[in-house]
């Protein structure tokens, strides 16, 4: 797999079906910060996942996937969110689009967490919980979750099925 990874890097002909498309409204004009991306958060947990042509890629089996959004989400619950993800398992594809969606709205240092939250009042009606952790003005921090909304959320909406919801969580 490592030679893979290697491959694409020191083959940049190679590399150009990792570039994001044009039409999923995001590109990067640098193929160096392509490069350095996929060097820091490809390699280390390869894999076949993301959305980097106009259909998600199917990640060849759930946990491998669970493994990898460990690994860029923080869990709140990892049992919890683990089995919320696998009982609802369209909801991987989109994780990985909304990581790279949030990196492109709020910068990609944020910290971004999953949680479940159940309702109390409703049996089994759970809903996985996309928190963006941030230090800004409560003002500034819902001014740029709209921005995600318009330029983003809302487009993919449906794809959630109701089972989940991206907001700020003020640290």
């Amino acid at each position: 797999m490592a030679t893979v990874a290697a491959s694409l890097i020191a083959r940049p002909e190679l590399r150009s079906s990792w570039l994001p498309r044009k039409t999923d409204g995001y590109q990067d004009p640098n193929p160096k910060s392509v490069t350095r991306w996929f060097l820091s958060h490809v390699c280390p947990r390869w894999t076949a996942w993301g959305r980097y042509e106009d259909k998600p890629i199917d990640l060849l089996h759930s946990e491998q996937g669970i493994d990898l959004l460990a690994g860029i989400f923080q869990f709140r619950d990892y049992t919890a969110v683990s089995t919320f993800i696998q009982q609802n398992a369209f909801l991987m594809g989109l994780l990985f689009e909304t990581h790279r969606a949030i990196g492109k709205y709020f910068g990609p240092h944020i910290q971004i967490v999953l949680e479940v939250f159940s309702d109390p009042e409703a049996e089994n009606d759970q809903q996985l919980f996309v928190l963006m952790q941030t230090e800004l003005e409560p003002e500034k921090a819902i001014d740029q979750l709209e921005e995600f909304y318009d330029g983003w959320w809302l487009s993919v909406l449906d794809q959630a099925q109701y089972k989940m919801s991206v907001d700020v969580e003020y640290v």
